[in-house]
């Protein structure tokens, strides 16, 4: 009997740390677009070409929505998610997601579905036969965004109402069937308008496995100065709507709001957005612009270009790459195209920003962008997306130790075509790893520190952070983020 007790313990041990083990590793998030079949050349993608082990999780964009339930949305998905989850022979702990919605998408009909108990729970089963007929392992919904384009003020509790029935849903049919339950994830603007408008975050958590932030997309040729795709850091000088358009900022205020920080995954972008300058003496940061940057010959969309595209521009040597110090992004000039873009110096600061700042890992939009055959960029095919391989494969992250950061927020999405962001305030938090046992026993998410209304704590399975809230402010209680000092109760 002495000795059954002991192997009990000792598998019971086991499990635990295999389990914290497997919620310690990175996610390495990579979606695939099924639109990028028809690119030209030698830019055409299909899945065939996805090399499956560079992600944890492949995300099929996109399956459509249809009454209530999902529909291939082309001609050839259907062969397409064979193949696509087909590689999951080779590498069985790769977990393949289907994403509905999308840009294109808008609210519309997302907001028809969210609006009734009947309507939530038929798009759940009928979901859930989907993902099961074509052989994937979760549902990854990018709405863009519950209230806004074309959606009902209700869609803000009305999607928390969703995300309930979907996980519950989920958990009903793994234990009915003997199945590995199916994984629900969402991808998210970054925009604090958007944020604060459409997004029950503490809700949100609740349900959904992992979010993905669409930390992209900041400045577009729909503005008249040039400005990054995806700053990591605010650019000094910058105030007002432009001090919330970098990354670092965008990922602070969904902390601030409810999420935490292991459950958040950090969009980079494998393409970068094009101005055409107003001046080509005048070709720095900021410059006035006079439209969009011209379309790239494979993706063939103006204001838009692949890497492997920037790569083919840059090798004519007729222009010339710029580093921001301040922001950690490259620009390349050439004539009077500007390009604001990522390469592999600024995911690798990005990459290790991700790890010192203690979140859940990196998300790539998207694979067909990157130079996927390494005919362009003079290596290895591609570059930047096996750089997730080099710095998120260890698990050896700190405790949730977080570091200052620098906030501001903006309105995003996956591109094909325009973007727009919406920031308003600029927020400024201090991060620090939480007091010893604060968190011990807390429900995951925000809590007020009861001795000093400036700081407050982040919570997620018994671990956190203690933040301090920006000068001027007080950690608001009742509403859970940092607010005016006449709107605090202390």
């Amino acid at each position: 009997m002495k000795y059954l007790i002991i192997y009990i313990f000792c598998s019971v041990i086991s499990l635990m740390l295999f389990f914290i083990a497997v919620d310690a590793e990175y996610k390495r998030v990579c979606y695939y677009s099924n639109w990028s079949q028809y690119r030209p050349g030698r830019g055409s993608f299909k899945p065939k070409d996805i090399n499956p082990s560079l992600c944890t999780h492949l995300v099929y964009a996109f399956a459509r929505l249809s009454g209530n339930g999902l529909a291939t949305l082309e001609w050839n998905d259907a062969q397409f998610y064979k193949t696509f989850n087909g590689l999951k022979t080779t590498y069985p702990s790769l977990r393949t997601l289907i994403a509905v919605g999308g840009w294109n998408e808008g609210s519309l009909r997302f907001s028809t579905i969210v609006s009734l108990a009947e309507n939530r729970r038929e798009f759940a089963s009928n979901t859930v036969q989907f993902i099961r007929q074509y052989g994937f392992d979760g549902f990854d919904i990018d709405w863009e965004y519950p209230v806004s384009r074309g959606g009902s003020l209700s869609d803000y509790q009305n999607f928390i109402l969703l995300l309930q029935e979907l996980q519950q849903m989920f958990e009903e049919e793994a234990v009915r069937t003997g199945k590995e339950r199916l994984l629900l994830t969402a991808a998210v603007a970054a925009g604090k308008n958007t944020i604060d408008v459409s997004y029950d975050i503490p809700g949100m958590t609740r349900y959904l496995d992992f979010i993905s932030l669409m930390s992209y997309d900041f400045h577009g040729s729909w503005e008249k100065t040039t400005g990054h795709n995806s700053p990591l850091y605010k650019r000094s000088g910058e105030q007002g709507d432009l001090a919330y358009l970098n990354v670092q900022a965008a990922a602070n205020y969904w902390i601030t709001k409810g999420c935490p920080s292991k459950k958040l995954i950090i969009g980079l972008p494998t393409y970068g957005r094009s101005f055409t300058l107003a001046d080509p003496n005048k070709w720095g940061m900021g410059e006035p612009a006079s439209g969009v940057g011209p379309a790239g010959s494979f993706t063939r969309e103006a204001g838009v270009l692949s890497y492997y595209e920037i790569c083919e521009i840059m090798a004519s040597g007729r222009g010339k790459r710029y580093w921001n110090s301040e922001q950690m992004v490259p620009y390349y000039v050439q004539g009077t195209t500007w390009v604001g873009y990522d390469d592999k110096e600024s995911f690798t600061i990005k990459l290790k920003w991700i790890k010192e700042s203690g979140y859940g890992g990196a998300m790539i939009w998207n694979l067909d962008l990157d130079d996927f055959n390494g005919s362009f960029c003079a290596g290895p095919p591609f570059p930047l997306t096996r750089l997730l391989n080099v710095y998120l494969m260890d698990d050896s992250r700190s405790t949730t130790t977080l570091k200052t950061t620098r906030t501001r927020i903006p309105k995003t999405s996956h591109f094909t075509t325009r973007r727009t962001t919406d920031p308003r305030k600029n927020i400024t938090t201090t991060t620090t790893q939480a007091n010893a046992g604060f968190c011990r026993g807390k429900s995951d998410g925000l809590h007020p520190d009861l001795r000093n209304c400036t700081h407050f704590y982040n919570c997620f399975q018994g671990r956190g952070s203690r933040i301090t809230c920006p000068t001027g402010t007080l950690f608001n209680r009742d509403r859970s983020y940092c607010d005016w000092p006449y709107n605090v109760k202390c």
